[in-house]
């Protein structure tokens, strides 16, 4: 007499049962190269040890100039520079840039002392030595500026970040060549039945079917990131399958099988699991359909999973159960990596009372929307392998659902996921790190910062481009369209805070002061307008002139180094170590990274903001949070 399915169990229990019966933790990790590291999951915040680029480089073939000598320049009345020198990639230059002389460049090259832009060579023309400017450019244009791109001691890709193509080449720009990444699970996999036969053999009898369930989940089991195990096929016999468990159990961290686990075969798998040692069923039979004869059971602490013959049937089975184990103990999220989208029925469906159903469904695209024809319900169907890009599903306390009723699909194959939070606005150490612990208690939760200056970040914001702005309160700015951005009524402030800023100067050069390197007509690295920094120096020398009785506007311009306009304050530091300048304002958080002398004077209120309509946003309130126990 067959044995019925002992007590069945519900989808949501079975999962629970999975999560809280196993370690899914990924805890071990391995140091792979860059051409190996595709897909893996890094097991290690990846920062940078240098500035990149590191030098100030064209980004155009052109020719480098002082701006000012180019002011005048139009279409009509070009202006006329000496040709002094011709600087290719990857060389030295040679000269430094003096007043109304010009020194041609390929596009990557370093930029030479003395300049702070480039001219494109469409808008030149030489001449027997000279070069004819006919368009204007401003400080800093065409101009990749040294750390600008990424500065040093900035964390560019995080603990838990599954490594795309693209981000190997950021790691390759930064140095890197091996990185460490969570070790793959290795998943045992094998079949169980009389009847099957490997594909490229021919079928001995009428009763034969191929082994599909083995190749179907062994790419399934590599798509979830793991190392697929196969152990071949076991007949319906107890000891050819006990031998494939106890090799499952030495060879792999998680055990699958497929075939074989229904009801009239309940006895024979309870023996078996239970005469290995160590071992126990911990569910068999599922309130679903399809995948009702879904086995669960822990060998040796191991997980495994008997699943459904039927290939439709045991790959829903997998990706509902198996697969988000897989990819726990590879070091993803699956409910991050697994794809769904909303799509619109075409016809009504009626549920199973009692019984979750998974109803395969095939997807076209209309117009700008997705909608979806239910498949018949036939577990065995390869059809329905070939046609379903996915499935959805009716809860067991649902009748039917209506046509033109909306319902989410879950994909069989996975795609990238997007960031859960963008944060936007000058870069800051303590957020940056933040960001890192945040992530580093989440799997695979992307969150994105983005370098930009303040008007940027509150424009993005308001955009809806960005999730957070990160801005400095700069109350000594005279930008009144600036300040009307900080209030406007849309915005809220999350969270507030304040660091300091210095003057920073080479080793052993001790510049006392703004004022006693103004009066020295010591070179400034000045930062970009839009800035704080920007705004601070300009209060800065109103304060100055005014104590002074001087003309601001002609103390600027009197200032070596005022117009230029460095994008970052690791640019700006850089500029000052190179020898470019001789001092620049930096927060000291920034100047401590490097070998300079700073002296503190003055400090600058930073805010955290985001819409009102995203405020009560979990994601943001949770990264809120969790900032706010770092700032104290």
């Amino acid at each position: 007499m067959r044995k019925i399915f002992r007590e069945l169990i519900t989808v949501d229990e079975a999962i629970r049962l999975i999560m809280k019966s196993f370690d899914l933790e990924p805890n071990k990790f391995e140091e792979v190269s860059l051409f190996d590291a595709v897909g893996r999951v890094l097991a290690e915040d990846i920062s940078s040890n240098i500035d990149v680029p590191p030098f100030d480089r064209a980004i155009v073939d052109g020719y480098a100039v002082l701006a000012q000598d180019t002011f005048n320049a139009s279409e009509t009345k070009p202006v006329k520079l000496k040709i002094i020198d011709r600087v290719r990639t990857g060389s030295v230059p040679r000269k430094r840039l003096m007043r109304n002389t010009a020194i041609e460049l390929d596009t990557g090259a370093v930029i030479p002392a003395g300049a702070d832009a480039v001219v494109p060579v469409e808008f030149t023309e030489e001449e027997d030595g000279f070069v004819k400017i006919f368009k204007r450019v401003g400080p800093g244009a065409n101009i990749q500026f040294a750390g600008s791109d990424i500065s040093k001691g900035e964390i560019v890709l995080r603990r838990g970040y599954r490594i795309e193509p693209k981000d190997i080449g950021v790691m390759a720009a930064l140095g890197i060549n091996k990185i460490k990444v969570y070790i793959k699970p290795r998943v045992a996999l094998f079949s169980i039945g009389d009847e099957l036969i490997n594909p490229g053999e021919e079928l001995v009898n009428p009763a034969s079917i191929y082994d599909v369930n083995s190749y179907t989940l062994y790419s399934n089991i590599i798509q979830a990131g793991g190392i697929p195990i196969f152990l071949g096929i076991a007949r319906d016999r107890e000891d050819e399958v006990r031998d494939k468990i106890i090799k499952a159990t030495n060879k792999a961290d998680i055990i699958v099988s497929s075939g074989s686990s229904s009801a009239g075969y309940s006895d024979m798998i309870y023996r078996i699991i239970e005469s290995v040692g160590e071992s126990k069923i911990l569910a068999h039979g599922i309130k679903s359909k399809p995948g009702k004869p879904v086995l669960i059971a822990s060998v040796k602490s191991k997980p495994y999973f008997g699943l459904p013959g039927f290939p439709t049937s045991c790959l829903i089975a997998f990706r509902n159960f198996v697969k988000p184990v897989i990819m726990l103990k590879a070091g993803y999220d699956p409910s991050e990596v697994l794809k769904e989208v909303s799509v619109e029925l075409k016809r009504r469906v009626r549920g199973e009372k009692g019984r979750r159903l998974f109803k395969t469904i095939s997807l076209k695209k209309v117009d700008n929307d997705i909608v979806g024809v239910p498949l018949p319900a036939i577990s065995g169907a390869i059809t329905t392998l070939a046609n379903a890009e996915g499935y959805f599903e009716v809860h067991e306390d649902i009748e039917y659902l209506s046509r033109g009723e909306r319902v989410q699909v879950k994909l069989f194959e996975d795609v990238l996921k997007i960031p859960k939070l963008i944060v936007g606005g000058i870069f800051f150490p303590i957020i940056d790190k933040s960001i890192s612990k945040y992530v580093g208690v989440k799997r695979n939760y992307r969150v994105k910062y983005i370098k930009m200056n303040n008007l940027a970040a509150i424009n993005a914001l308001l955009a809806g481009e960005i999730d957070i702005a990160v801005i400095s309160k700069v109350d000594y700015s005279k930008d009144t369209s600036y300040e009307e951005l900080i209030n406007n009524k849309n915005l809220s402030v999350l969270a507030s805070l304040e660091r300091d800023i210095a003057l920073v100067h080479k080793v052993g050069e001790n510049i006392e002061s703004l004022e006693k390197a103004i009066e020295d007509r010591l070179i400034l690295a000045n930062r970009e307008k839009g800035s704080s920094i920007r705004s601070l120096v300009d209060k800065l020398l109103s304060d100055y002139a005014r104590s002074r009785e001087m003309d601001l506007e002609k103390l600027k311009r009197e200032i070596p180094g005022y117009y230029s306009e460095y994008k970052t304050n690791s640019s700006a530091i850089l500029a000052v170590l190179n020898g470019k300048a001789d001092y620049t304002l930096a927060p000291i958080d920034r100047a401590k990274i490097y070998d300079v002398e700073y002296k503190r004077i003055s400090n600058e209120r930073i805010l955290i903001l985001t819409t009102k309509a995203k405020e009560d946003i979990p994601e943001i309130q949770e990264f809120i949070e969790s900032l706010k126990k770092d700032i104290k």
